[in-house]
This record gives structure tokens, C-alpha cells and sequence, in this order.
């Protein structure tokens, strides 16, 4: 059986994604990282459809590693700006910079330095590879040549120690990078690019995720609470909220609704749940920040159960005593008085 390697050629896959979605001519969405029988899967969709994606093995069963793999893969991508095509080179300024920074600050031991030098080279390919076959805007040409020198910075920082040209190409572009907002005059925020992020499509990547690590009690339970929070975050015309740009506002309303008809317990465990899969979603990428924490109803959210009286505890004992001494409904009984006595 052929091993599973823990480095997938990265090189290859990015030129794969690159070539796919110029073909294609559209916006990505979300990346989406799953695991199937161990192995950690990337997979990339063009933004509006799930008819046609583009599915790459990590060959690893390692999480950490495949999601550092695909940070690496989507930094790549960022030179590009695949996921916004149409935007200017002052628009590419910005992820070109934070891709030269995370290269510099990247940590990096002396058993990695030849596999992530070789990284670096076939990244370097790549781009060349684009640049002469795939068609490319004016804006990209110049971010595929700032791409390009940062791949170089960074195999002089690797090979020779040399940090200068990575520091000096990121204070480069962060003048670029200042430089429109000194001139853009002030005014309202524009709406996020890309398609939406709701909580109903979260769910169902945490849930295809996890369904191999959940209990089936675990996996029906928390199939049912998410059906419960998306309709809670569906407005009466049927319009899902976008969580790129929900508030606090949005999380103390859905709260609010929760606690129709419900009792505090529950309106807790399915805040628990919103909140395991918020979690999951900021660690995967999907949302830079969430507005759910310090939600939980802290009065009144005991549990109802209550103990047996001491006069009932004396009917079930003598109960117990009239079955033979064999019987499994004795020593059940015995297991219930005895986890029963003491109020949870």
C-alpha cells in the first residue's frame, strides 16, 4: 500500500487550482479542509455553484499539518487574488504584504529548511508557469512579479540567513499599501466581497467534518440543534444572516428568540452548540471574529431532576428485597438509590 506522505507537493496543487479557475473565469469560494478514511482533503469551488470543485488530498492525517498546507497553498493563491478577480492592483497590495510577512515570521527548524526550500521553488515555477500560458489582468502581472520576489526574499532568508530583502520588500508594500487610504476620502464601508457565510452551510462542513469523531447519539443531537439555530437566524422573509457581518446585536436577539418556550437548560446547550461550531469556523478560516460569548443563562438553568426522599428510598430498598438475590433488576435498582441520593 503506498504511504501516506506528510508534504504534498504543493507546487503541483497550486498550479492545478491556478489553472482550473482561470479556465473556469470565476470567483472561489470558501476553501473547504475534510478528512476521508484519516487523510485530510482541500477542496475549492467556484463561488456560487456546487456542480463543479476542485478536490486536492493533503496526504496527511495530521490536522495541524494539513491546515498549515493549506494556508500555505491559499497564500499562493493570494498573489493571484482568485477569489477577486477584479480587483485593482492597490486592492493586491494588502494580501501581497500579508504573505510576505507570514513568510518572514514563519518558524522554521533546521530539519524542514530543504523540504521548504523546495516549497519555494516549485512555487516559484508556478508563477512563472502562469505568467507565460494563463491569461492574466495588468494588475496581476504585477502581483505575480511581487510574488515572485517574495519567494526569492524568502530562499535568501532560508539558505543564507539573510532576512534584509523580505523585510525591505514588506516596507515597500505597506507604503503602497498606505498610500490609497491617505488619499481615499472617508466615508460608509462597502459590504464583504464573496458569498455569503451562513450559519446553515457552517453546520454542514462542521458536521461532514466530525461525522467520523461524533457518536450517532451525538451526530443526531447536534444535527437537531443546528436545525433549531438556522431557523433562529432566518428572518420572517426567509433570508439567512450573513455571519461575515453579524454584531452582538444579532447574537443577544437570537438568544432573545431562543428563550420563547424553552427553558433556560435548553437555551443553554444549544448556545453550546453555536458556539462549538463558531469555534470550529474561526480555527478553520470561515469567520475572523465571533460575538457569541458570556450568552449563557446562568439563573434558573439548573437541572430539574430531583432526588428520591428518603421515604422513597425506603419503598424502592424494600422493593429490592423481595427479588432474588441473582435478579439484574436488583443490582440496577441498587445502582439507581445509590446515584440518586445526592441532588445533581
Amino acid at each position: 500500500m503506498k504511504p501516506v506522505l506528510e508534504r504534498p507537493e504543493l507546487g503541483q496543487h497550486v498550479r492545478i487550482v491556478l489553472e482550473t479557475c482561470h479556465q473556469l473565469a470565476c470567483p472561489i469560494a470558501a476553501p473547504w479542509v475534510y478528512r476521508r478514511s484519516g487523510v485530510y482533503y482541500l477542496r475549492l469551488r467556484p463561488s456560487g455553484t456546487s456542480k463543479k470543485s476542485i478536490t486536492l488530498s493533503l496526504r496527511t492525517r495530521l490536522r495541524e499539518t494539513a491546515m498549515r498546507h493549506t494556508r500555505r497553498i491559499q497564500a499562493t493563491l493570494k498573489v493571484f487574488h482568485l477569489d477577486r478577480p477584479e480587483d485593482s492592483w492597490e486592492e493586491l497590495v494588502g494580501p501581497l504584504k500579508e504573505l510576505a510577512e507570514n513568510t518572514l515570521w514563519e518558524l522554521i527548524s533546521l530539519e524542514e529548511r530543504e523540504a521548504r526550500s523546495l516549497d519555494y521553488s516549485e512555487m516559484l515555477e508556478d508563477l512563472q508557469h502562469i505568467a507565460a500560458t494563463q491569461p492574466v489582468t495588468s494588475s496581476q502581472v504585477k502581483a505575480i512579479k511581487v510574488g515572485a520576489r517574495i519567494l526569492q526574499a524568502a530562499q535568501a532568508r532560508l539558505l543564507n540567513g539573510d532576512p534584509e530583502p523580505l523585510g525591505d520588500l514588506i516596507e515597500e508594500l505597506k507604503a503602497e499599501a498606505d498610500q490609497p487610504l491617505r488619499d481615499k476620502p472617508t466615508g460608509p464601508t462597502s459590504e464583504p466581497k464573496g458569498p455569503e457565510i451562513t450559519f446553515s452551510y457552517l453546520a454542514g462542513l462542521y458536521l461532514t467534518e466530525q461525522a467520523d469523531q461524533l457518536k450517532p447519539a451525538s451526530l443526531r443531537d447536534m444535527k437537531s440543534a443546528c436545525k433549531t439555530l438556522t431557523a433562529a437566524l432566518t428572518d420572517p422573509e426567509g433570508k439567512e444572516l450573513d455571519l461575515r457581518t453579524h454584531t452582538r446585536e444579532h447574537m443577544t436577539n437570537l438568544k432573545a428568540s431562543l428563550m420563547e418556550g424553552r427553558k433556560p437548560l435548553t437555551v443553554n446547550k444549544l448556545l453550546t452548540r453555536i458556539s462549538t461550531i463558531f469555534t470550529w469556523a474561526v480555527n478553520s478560516g470561515y469567520l475572523e471574529k465571533t460575538y457569541n460569548k458570556g450568552l449563557k443563562i446562568s439563573k434558573g438553568a439548573e437541572s430539574g431532576r430531583k432526588a428520591f426522599s428518603p421515604e422513597q428510598v425506603k419503598k424502592v430498598m424494600s422493593a429490592m428485597g423481595q427479588l432474588p438475590e441473582d435478579s439484574w433488576k436488583r443490582w440496577a435498582m441498587s445502582v439507581v438509590v445509590k446515584f440518586s441520593r445526592t441532588p445533581r
